[in-house]
């Protein structure tokens, strides 16, 4: 197979896991838990840093011009005023800490303790961004009519998940690492 083809291919894949990921869906207060964070670290393993771009640029994208790939009923350019679109928009920041992380190295040192440290910066990259954001919508621009604290915020949006995201980047790091021995990419 043409290793162009086969590239797009495997990018589609991951793409689909992704969608699916996202449906998988426990509500446990203003955001489900789902398994996005799970598919993107396996994402984020596997491919090569500027194919993770593209490929949580394709689902951000198609979840904004309205196709229903986020986690909730919604989609569409309304989505942006959601205040956990953060930890969505976080992905891209995931994708681009792989970049300074190195990929490469990662495979090469081939240390599970290694790609569960790197699982654990990425999911910190992630609370960041759906931190700030859930932030700046809530207090600054205030698109939901309510009186919480940035305390508040966090134990809403961060604290709550993060035993569950813990399990999911160490499963991630098997898994990723588990591909990267095998010859599935190849």
């Amino acid at each position: 197979m043409n290793s162009k083809i086969k590239k797009i291919t495997i990018d589609a894949i991951l793409l689909a896991l992704l969608i699916v990921a996202s449906k998988i869906a426990i509500p446990i207060g203003p955001i489900s838990l789902t398994l996005q964070i799970f598919a993107v670290l396996v994402i984020c393993f596997t491919v090569h840093p500027m194919d993770t771009l593209i490929i949580l640029s394709t689902y951000i994208t198609m979840g904004l011009f309205g196709l229903p790939v986020f986690a909730t009923a919604y989609s569409g350019i309304g989505y942006l005023y959601v205040p956990s679109f953060g930890f969505i928009i976080g992905f891209i920041g995931m994708a681009l800490t792989m970049f300074f992380i190195k990929r490469q190295t990662l495979i090469a040192k081939n240390n599970k303790y290694y790609y569960v440290l790197t699982a654990l910066i990425l999911i910190a990259v992630d609370y960041l961004f759906g931190f700030l954001y859930a932030v700046l919508m809530i207090k600054v621009f205030m698109v939901i009519d309510l009186e919480i604290s940035t305390i508040q915020i966090l134990l809403k949006f961060i604290v709550v998940f993060i035993p569950f995201d813990i399990i999911k980047g160490v499963i991630a790091s098997i898994v990723g690492r588990r591909i990267n021995n095998s010859t599935v990419l190849e």
